[in-house]
């Protein structure tokens, strides 16, 4: 399959580019070049090329997919600490009494805060897997979103 783009853009009423699939894929590179050669020197020169190379140089234009995605994500990750200890210390602060109880039966500041971040990975834990069950039962058969993103298909063997 060849992306056939017209190099003229901006114009109304007219298409951007015309995707032409071809019976023979090894013949891609001399049926571009004879399509190029057929609208050559006219007013929609085309820029023939595979259908890859096409996506690829889309994708370009938008920037490095790869840093704005790991920027995103660096974002995300430092945003759920913050909510993570926010949480933590709002646990501990209306559990004071509690704790203080604990404190008065004998228990140390050591044991105290040890059954405190026990409780904290405990629920991270069983929230984890609860999590990783979820998208373990709605990627088991494989497209979780039936065919609408294909992009996202899990083999059944990546599970």
């Amino acid at each position: 399959m060849i992306t056939l783009t017209r190099r003229a853009s901006g114009t109304k009423g007219k298409l951007a580019w015309y995707i032409v699939r071809i019976k023979v894929p090894d013949q891609a590179a001399e049926t571009a070049k004879l399509v190029d050669q057929e609208f050559e020197n006219s007013a929609a020169e085309t820029k023939t090329e595979p259908e890859g190379a096409f996506l690829q140089g889309w994708a370009k234009q938008v920037g490095d997919i790869t840093l704005i995605t790991a920027t995103i994500m660096s974002a995300v990750f430092f945003t759920i600490l913050l909510v993570s200890a926010n949480t933590m210390s709002q646990a501990v602060r209306e559990r004071a009494g509690e704790l203080g109880v604990l404190k008065a039966l004998g228990f140390t500041s050591s044991q105290v805060l040890s059954l405190v971040l026990a409780e904290s990975c405990l629920l991270a834990v069983l929230g984890g897997g609860i999590g990783l069950g979820v998208a373990y039962v709605l990627i088991a058969r494989g497209d979780p979103t039936g065919g609408m993103l294909p992009l996202f298909y899990f083999r059944p063997w990546t599970c």
